[in-house]
């Protein structure tokens, strides 16, 4: 018996030992072959859709067009096309649970991305799924990391695409 437990306590290390093993390496082995990084400034077109309960509550949607901002020079990257569905209203109405479908618009193609979140995580960074994308992104698969921010003193987000294209 004692040597049986000898054999799975080593066979145990030995798949302890691969899986930090493949820890160390999977990270740098699974970024994509593509990141891209704009912002998402507080926009002129905003609009806010009261279908729940009067004021802010869940069925209630915001949509939004914003022009994308290269966060290096504060040039123009693009345009983004937001749809967001207020999902539940947390914390006395202090935060909220939330899906958001997007659409950006870049000069090398589309990206198409979508997911579920609590808006106050997004000051820390949430990651989504990129669903799609067209042009020269047409095989794009990966994910956003969505990051609540500033950019020249502007409101906004820093969206951080790790795509894999090929």
């Amino acid at each position: 018996m004692p040597s049986k437990r000898k054999g799975l306590l080593a066979i145990s290390a030995g798949g302890m030992g691969a899986l930090l093993a493949a820890s160390l390496w999977l990270p740098a082995a699974l970024a994509g072959d593509t990141q891209i990084q704009v912002f998402d400034p507080e926009g002129k077109f905003e609009r806010f859709i009261d279908n729940g309960k009067a004021d802010f509550s869940a069925g209630d949607q915001i949509i939004e067009i914003h022009t994308l901002l290269d966060p290096v020079d504060g040039t123009e990257a693009g345009t983004i096309y937001t749809e967001v569905t207020i999902l539940r209203v947390v914390q006395g109405g202090e935060d909220f649970d939330l899906t958001v479908h997007c659409t950006v618009v870049l000069p090398e193609g589309t990206i198409v991305f979508y997911g579920a979140f609590r808006f106050s995580d997004a000051v820390t960074g949430v990651t989504l799924p990129v669903t799609g994308g067209t042009g020269g992104l047409e095989l794009a698969r990966g994910t956003v990391n969505i990051t609540l921010g500033e950019l020249d003193g502007a409101g906004g987000a820093t969206l951080t695409f790790d795509l894999t294209t090929t």
